[in-house]
């Protein structure tokens, strides 16, 4: 039996970012220092065993397979974990190959190293999908790639659905004949150091029957969850560790399976208190019997169960902490250990449920969340009507896009979850362009982050939202025309053109659509190109796929900047609109034009003592009167337009917009005719002629717009949208 010794952890090394870009710390005074980096559009990061998951903005997470465990570590790397390979943890598969934060580093579609240890006198052999390069005794250098991930995802639930044909617990089985570990071969080395007296935690893990059984305990320290934070495997009944004296809660999952490796059921095993004091060892029992709430809801009207997630969220006493996402779909079973408050720190439960209408039927759904300060032990939970919004969720698309049916993603979030990783998985299969009436839920005092995956096979997500009980709404997903901006977002979040200190952080969104839903990433075959200037001084000229620009300056001084981005998406066979870009944006920065945006708000060199600021950037978004194909019929085309500077709820600036002017081209350019622009303020009202002989084409766009600081903003869209043949 081996025993894990964790020491107090003393980290070293920059932080990791998610998004893939580098983040490159600043220094020096008087103009420009420390080089320019900068973030690539967005992340779609394959796991070890073949499933993808999407980063966005602020670090919002989306995964197309359901029943994805998803956990947040004090240090903040973020963790997926599937069902499958959940047995596996420890034994031989190492939680670094789900790191999300580290893979995410190696860039999309990249090679993931690996490495591998065997046991003694067994010759390394590869496991499927995985492609050795070095051995050397009983350890092995290799790699997976984004296709032979899935090959290995396969291995792993045919070794799962083996064991359960023979009569086995799931993951008992060897995977791989003699491998006895497997590891990311990659991420910063963290120096450890000693600070505090250990003492010993074992863990006797007993199944429904009270044998003794195989898991893994998810253990954190809740006086300081940066002293200890450890996933420790428990094989055949026990697990051992030493961690630092103190107050600690520990989370264990046991699984169901089926003969084909597939997940079935789940029982949670949370112990919110645990002490663990210095001598003799601690013994926790870890019980699947204690798992006794069955979770469950019902709703007004009849719906059938697409998902069900628990939201854990355990507060240290200083204000840290870790975050689990459990998750089931379908009719799988759900059963949680009922738990009082939290005694040290704080614990967050929440509960969140997505159904969807039976068959024969128009499409709706309900999202619907309840929270509890504790865990309770009755968890049939119901839906009341009068705790529910309707929202009228539309779907446009390309009409050239490559497929009919997409996503619609959902995440409650409150005032604790704001503070955590946002993490959303996916609901039913959804037509697209089609129609869905949500029910969202408002009886736990929350809100809602929603996302979709369009016919494309591109995320745009939406903004926090708290929507009233009783209200009804329209939320229109991929209204053209698609072109790139800085967006507003109705809260503090993670920011596009900011600055923290010397640190400045200036790009744009690959794509906001007419609701202002915003997306980081670009179909293949796109060509870009993003050039950012300072006083004149060329700082960074990028290609595809980054679209942003990282540099220090002295925040002291006053500057011009351009931002000049271009976008050809001709050579995508599934884009017909918006098919070229170009981008031109100018704003004046001072220290009195960057406003201050407070947590959960976020930019690069931001710290608690520097704040992050947002650069006055003008924005416009564009509401163009068109069918669910953004194809127009109408004699008299007309569109609502916005104008005005990325904003985060009340933080950015307000300078008045000076002047707008729209112009359309129906000869791709050659000439423009200026159309009829109504409005103050930033909104406007604006019209013009679509010429019969233009039937069947798709004409352009072009916007001028100025500010009171002198900022400007051109853009001119190509095939905007399409007339009607």
């Amino acid at each position: 039996m081996a025993m894990l010794t964790v020491l107090g952890l003393v980290m070293t090394g920059g932080a990791a970012h998610a998004d893939g870009g580098g983040r490159r710390p600043g220094g020096g005074s008087g103009g420009v220092a420390g080089g320019v980096s900068g973030a690539a559009a967005g992340a779609q990061i394959t796991l070890a065993t073949g499933q993808r998951v999407g980063v966005g903005p602020g670090g919002v997470l989306t995964a197309h397979p359901t029943g994805l465990s998803w956990s947040t570590g004090s240090d903040g790397d973020r963790y997926a974990i599937p069902p499958a390979a959940a047995p596996y943890l420890g034994r031989p598969l190492d939680r670094s190959l789900f790191d999300v934060t580290e893979l995410a580093k190696l860039g999309a579609g990249k090679r993931i190293p690996v490495r591998m240890t065997f046991a003694a006198g067994v010759t390394p052999s590869a496991p499927p999908g995985v492609t050795l390069t070095t051995v050397d005794g009983a350890t092995a250098g290799g790699y997976l790639t984004a296709d032979s991930t899935r090959t290995f995802g396969a291995a792993v639930r045919a070794a799962i659905g083996a064991d359960v044909r023979a009569g086995r617990p799931a993951g008992s089985g060897e995977l791989v004949p003699g491998l006895t570990g497997m590891r990311l071969a990659s991420g910063a080395s963290r120096q450890v150091s000693p600070h505090y007296a250990q003492a010993i935690v074992e863990f006797r893990a007993t199944d429904l029957a009270g044998a003794a059984t195989t898991t893994g305990v998810h253990l954190v320290n809740t006086d300081d969850a940066r002293r200890a934070d450890v996933y420790v495997s428990v094989v055949d009944g026990i697990g051992r560790v030493a961690v630092p004296v103190g107050h600690y809660s520990f989370t264990a999952s046991f699984r169901d399976f089926d003969e084909q490796g597939e997940q079935t059921g789940l029982h949670y095993v949370i112990g919110a208190d645990v002490t663990v004091d210095a001598g003799d060892t601690t013994t926790v029992p870890v019980a699947e019997t204690a798992a006794t709430a069955r979770v469950s809801v019902a709703t007004p009207r009849p719906s059938l169960p697409a998902q069900a997630i628990v939201r854990f969220v355990r507060q240290d006493a200083v204000g840290g902490g870790i975050e689990e996402f459990q998750g089931v779909a379908g009719d799988d079973v759900l059963y949680v250990s009922p738990q009082p408050a939290a005694q040290i720190g704080r614990l967050h439960y929440v509960l969140q449920f997505c159904r969807q209408s039976p068959a024969g039927v128009e499409a709706y759904r309900y999202d619907v969340a309840f929270a509890f300060d504790h865990i309770p032990a009755d968890e049939s939970l119901r839906v009341e009507p009068a705790h529910l919004a309707t929202v009228h969720q539309h779907f446009f698309g390309d009409p050239a896009q490559a497929h009919d049916t997409g996503m619609l993603y959902g995440g409650a979030y409150d005032d604790v979850l704001a503070h955590t990783p946002t993490m959303l998985n996916p609901s039913p299969v959804q037509q697209m362009p089609g129609e869905v009436t949500d029910y969202v839920g408002t009886a736990y005092g929350g809100g809602w982050i929603q996302a979709i995956v369009n016919g494309n096979g591109l995320p745009f997500w939406g903004q926090p939202r708290r929507y009233l009980a009783g209200h009804e709404y329209d939320v229109d997903w991929g209204r053209g025309p698609l072109v790139p901006g800085v967006g507003q977002y109705p809260e503090p979040a993670g920011c596009v053109a900011c600055l923290a200190g010397d640190t400045f952080d200036v790009g744009l969104q690959a794509a906001v659509d007419g609701d202002g839903h915003v997306t980081g990433f670009m179909p293949r075959g796109v060509d870009t190109r993003f050039r950012l200037y300072r006083n004149g001084t060329l700082l960074a000229d990028r290609p595809m796929p980054y679209l942003d620009a990282q540099f220090t300056a002295d925040p002291a001084e006053s500057a011009d900047f351009r931002m000049r981005y271009e976008v050809d998406r001709t050579g995508v066979a599934t884009v017909s609109q918006a098919t070229r870009s170009v981008t031109d944006l100018t704003f004046r920065y001072a220290p009195s034009t960057a406003v201050a945006m407070p947590a959960p708000g976020s930019c690069a060199g931001q710290s608690a003592d520097t704040p992050c600021r947002v650069l006055p950037v003008l924005s416009a978004s564009y509401r163009l009167a068109v069918d669910a194909h953004n194809t127009s019929e109408l004699a008299t085309q007309t569109m609502q337009l916005r104008v005005g500077h990325q904003r985060y709820g009340k933080f950015g600036s307000t300078a008045p917009i000076t002047s707008v002017r729209v112009e359309v081209s129906t000869d791709d350019g050659s000439s423009w005719q200026p159309a009829r622009v109504v409005g103050t303020h930033g909104r406007y009202q604006v019209s013009w002629a679509n010429p019969a002989a233009a039937r069947g084409s798709s004409p352009s766009l072009r916007l001028t717009a100025t500010d009171a600081l002198g900022g400007t903003l051109t853009q001119t869209i190509t095939a905007a949208y399409t007339i009607a043949g």
